[in-house]
């Protein structure tokens, strides 16, 4: 777990979860969001790993976790809000910024738009163009309490850890 930085920006509530270390403005920055269905949690277990190098901070889209309003009905929309939200956080110098799956899509849009306000981007199992399996969406209006178990299922190798799938 990462220390809640959680803010608002207007009348939105945005969702930041800062890594185990307080941030240095003297360390480079990366935001990392989340794929869809996500939250800051997805990210937990990089803070470790990247924190003695970097402020690592972790952002939530609307409608996600401790984020306010609606989820986003595009990525062009999801772009928009990361960046007002990177922009409102005022960060000493243009941080990397990460996403994985509609999180990648939303980083790419993003760096496109405004490419001064990053200074590189990661992708995770993430493109321009993200393909979904029409059953998701068939099931998303039949069952969906199954088919997000299925996508939970679908979202981890079958050799992975018992301990990591259920948290």
């Amino acid at each position: 777990m990462g220390i809640d930085q959680t803010t608002t920006l207007g009348d939105k509530r945005i969702g930041w979860e800062l890594g185990t270390d307080p941030f240095d403005p003297e360390k480079p920055s990366l935001v990392l969001v989340h794929g869809s269905g996500g939250s800051r949690a997805s990210w937990t277990r990089l803070y470790p790993q990247l924190g003695d190098r970097m402020n690592v901070l972790a952002l939530e889209l609307p409608g996600h976790g401790q984020s306010s309003g609606p989820p986003l009905e595009t990525v062009a929309e999801a772009a928009a809000f990361v960046m007002e939200a990177i922009t409102a956080k005022n960060f000493p110098r243009p941080p990397y910024l990460g996403g994985h799956s509609l999180g990648g899509a939303v980083a790419i849009e993003a760096g496109l738009a405004r490419p001064d306000l990053f200074s590189g981007l990661i992708l995770l199992g993430s493109g321009a163009k993200l393909a979904v399996n029409p059953a998701i969406f068939d099931g998303l209006s039949t069952d969906p309490a199954g088919t997000l178990s299925l996508v939970g299922v679908w979202s981890f190798f079958k050799e992975a850890d018992p301990a990591v799938v259920a948290e």
